[in-house]
């Protein structure tokens, strides 16, 4: 049997997940998640705009991490995340 299908042979149906996605959802969406609650206690504290979408903030965050860093396409600096909460902040 041909190798890719002998892959396709053990992967797992559709509608399972496969374990990529749990290591995924651990080492990239917990991180996410983690920061939402964050930004929702400097919410809370009057540091970010009440309606400030978090959900959008957290992309801002970490798109250097998913996108800059493996495309090193900019830098990986404190300067970017202070640019992206003062967007953010209360007006």
């Amino acid at each position: 049997m041909h190798p890719l299908a002998q892959r396709r042979a053990r992967a797992p149906h559709r509608g399972q997940q496969r374990p990529g996605a749990a290591v995924y959802r651990e080492k990239v969406g917990a991180p996410m998640r983690a920061t939402k609650e964050r930004l929702r206690s400097g919410q809370r504290a009057g540091r970010l705009a009440t309606d400030a979408d978090l959900d959008l903030v957290v992309d801002f965050l970490h798109a250097p991490l998913t996108q800059r860093w493996p495309n090193r396409s900019g830098p990986l600096d404190d300067a970017s995340a202070d640019a992206t909460l003062r967007a953010f902040g209360p007006r």
